[in-house]
């Protein structure tokens, strides 16, 4: 008696649960009564947009939690540095910026030094403790917790005798001290207390980089004692030492002294693509750019997928007039990075070099029609207008660029050199004196300090001229324009012995005397004097 009506609420059971969810689809569809289905819907976006934060906080701190980053805690003053504004968390703060500017040159000197990412040579990460519940304090506190320990920078800071004293501690390290004496303010003399903080934090973790930071500072002496420091401390990483040391002495002009060290480095650690392209470098700013290529196709084996190496064979294979395997390998470049507008300038320019007036203006048109950046594409035009000998053209956009971007390297040298050809010079020197460099080109810098100098000399200013000469020489002592123009400037100063001086100098660095014309000034006041003309000679061979 019960079998039958059993069956039968079974069967009416899927029925029922149709007609229940039907209706539910019409009370949330039924445009009389909004407010249901607008409800409902907040209510799960409100829940799906918690969960998300949930799951985005547990993922920082999970993060977090694995960095094994450095942590700068609030730094211990005394109450006379925090009644003038300067309590622990602000010198906390100043020390950071510290740690990173000093990082910041240390990455920026030569390619190969930004290219220290990995288990070898992880980065060197701080970031400031703060007060109060925050992602980064719970992780803090989190890893304190599961006994993981956290890498912490704290600085004990003291005031006597118009003396500040700092010392600095950092986990797995000796603590290190600090003085400074207070000549010129306060502020300043906290600066360079913490900035030499940061470059011991930086040696710690990092010797390799503090030693090319030295090397960018002109501080030699120190950048050798930090490799020696290397090959005693942390002989595991005698092949960075070693090339280290020859960054050093490459930078000093000594090639020979500093390419044995690259084969030492290269000796130690077969693998190491980095000392095979140094030497490249090496034999290339020598003149000896089939030896050049030699070393740069090594490096090449052994890191085929680095654009870089591949951009720096093809500048050599152009300059070899191997212009098939240049093409080869700028094309390489783009296969590996993708196409962008830097590549491509590059490779119009050696184009354009090269005399491939057609090849390079078709790259430059490429530029104006995909690159997204204006600036871009007008430096592209102006180039263009210079190979057409459009000059009226070719100023005025290389004036657009610079007013587009007047701390753009690339388009405030191009603006000078149409200024010096044009004869405004108070332009030119003062487009070179208000940049604001930034670290990523040396050669740049280099080329816009050269230029300002010429534009001082051409105006007369000579002292000024020799202040900014000097300044292109300490940005790369290996490159020899920078000296001729020097010698210019003591040409029109009428000091001709160090006008032979450092026009010879120019010539042993490696510029050529066949770009120097008896034709133009100060050399032509020098056409007829024997010992010039022998100069000449001996460095045309």
């Amino acid at each position: 008696m019960n079998a039958t009506p059993k069956r039968r609420l079974s069967l009416r059971e899927p029925a029922r649960r149709m007609l229940q969810f039907g209706r539910q689809i019409l009370v949330l569809t039924d445009i009389r009564r909004p407010e249901s289905w607008l409800g409902t819907l907040v209510s799960l976006l409100l829940r799906i947009g918690t969960l998300s934060l949930i799951v985005f906080a547990a993922i920082l701190i999970w993060r977090l939690l694995r960095s094994d980053g450095y942590v700068i805690e609030a730094f211990t003053v005394p109450k006379t540095l925090e009644e003038a504004g300067f309590q622990g968390q602000v010198l906390a703060r100043m020390a950071q910026d510290e740690f990173l500017k000093v990082k910041e040159i240390a990455a920026s000197v030569k390619a190969d030094s930004v290219n220290m990412q990995g288990d070898e040579m992880p980065e060197l990460n701080v970031a400031v403790m703060g007060f109060g519940v925050s992602l980064r304090s719970v992780a803090f506190q989190l890893r304190e917790l599961f006994g993981r320990p956290n890498n912490v920078i704290r600085g004990e800071v003291t005031l006597a005798d118009s003396t500040l004293s700092l010392t600095l501690r950092m986990t797995g390290f000796q603590p290190v001290v600090f003085y400074e004496k207070i000549n010129d303010g306060l502020r300043p003399a906290l600066n360079r207390l913490l900035r030499r903080a940061g470059e011991q934090a930086l040696g710690n973790y990092d010797p390799y980089r503090l030693a090319i930071y030295y090397n960018r500072q002109m501080r030699i002496e120190e950048g050798i004692k930090v490799v020696g420091d290397m090959l005693v401390r942390r002989p595991q990483e005698a092949h960075w030492a070693y090339l280290a040391w020859g960054a050093l002495l490459e930078d000093q002009g000594k090639y020979e002294e500093a390419m044995q060290k690259f084969e030492h480095s290269a000796r130690i650690k077969p693998d190491f693509a980095l000392p095979w392209m140094r030497q490249a470098w090496c034999f290339q700013k020598q003149g000896n750019n089939a030896e050049a290529i030699n070393k740069a196709q090594k490096a090449l084996e052994l890191a085929p997928n680095e654009a870089m190496y591949w951009n720096a064979c093809a500048n050599m294979f152009n300059q070899e007039k191997r212009y098939d395997e240049a093409d080869r390998a700028y094309s390489k470049v783009t296969e590996l990075v993708g196409w962008t507008d830097g590549w491509q300038i590059n490779w119009a320019e050696a184009k354009l070099n090269r005399g491939d007036m057609e090849g390079g203006k078709q790259l430059l048109r490429e530029v104006i029609e995909k690159s997204d950046v204006e600036l871009t594409r007008t430096l592209a035009r102006a180039f263009i207008c210079f190979v057409d000998e459009d000059y009226e053209g070719a100023t005025k956009a290389v004036f657009e660029a610079a007013a587009l971007d007047p701390n753009n390297g690339f388009a405030v040298r191009s603006a000078q050199q149409a200024c010096l050809r044009q004869g405004d010079y108070q332009r030119a020197i003062q487009l070179g004196t208000s940049i604001r460099f930034n670290s990523e080109n040396a050669e740049q810098k280099q080329m816009i300090l050269n230029l300002t100098s010429m534009g001082f000399n051409l105006s007369g200013q000579q002292d000024s001229a020799i202040v900014y000469a000097q300044r292109a020489i300490l940005a790369d002592s290996t490159v020899g324009f920078p000296y001729a123009t020097l010698a210019e400037v003591y040409a029109m100063k009428g000091q001709n012995e160090l006008f032979f001086f450092y026009l010879e100098k120019a010539f042993q660095k490696g510029m050529k005397a066949s770009a120097i014309s008896s034709q133009e000034e100060p050399y032509g006041r020098f056409a007829q004097n024997r010992r010039f003309r022998n100069l000449l000679e001996k460095y045309k061979k």
